[in-house]
């Protein structure tokens, strides 16, 4: 198994599109979001965006490890939050 020891803290940066969840443009997407599992969630018009279960654990051991957490993505970020 892989091990790495951090010293400190760290930044972690993400793309959000087609690496966080399987929708390649949520800026389209119309709120309000509704979350109708751990890893979906629906606008209000019924288009569904599936979050990737392996992106999401990533970014809660980061939190939890102290990281700095980006995104580099170009979407809108109300929307972007929205989503996550």
């Amino acid at each position: 198994m892989w091990r790495a020891r951090v010293l400190g803290s760290f930044l972690l940066l993400m793309d959000l599109d087609g690496t966080m969840w399987d929708h390649k443009n949520v800026t389209d997407l119309t709120p309000p979001f509704k979350r109708v599992s751990e890893t979906k969630v629906v606008d209000s018009r019924g288009v569904e965006v599936n979050l990737y279960p392996e992106a999401l654990k990533i970014l809660l051991w980061a939190r939890s490890s102290g990281a700095y957490i980006s995104s580099l993505s170009w979407n809108d970020p109300e929307k972007a939050l929205g989503v996550l």
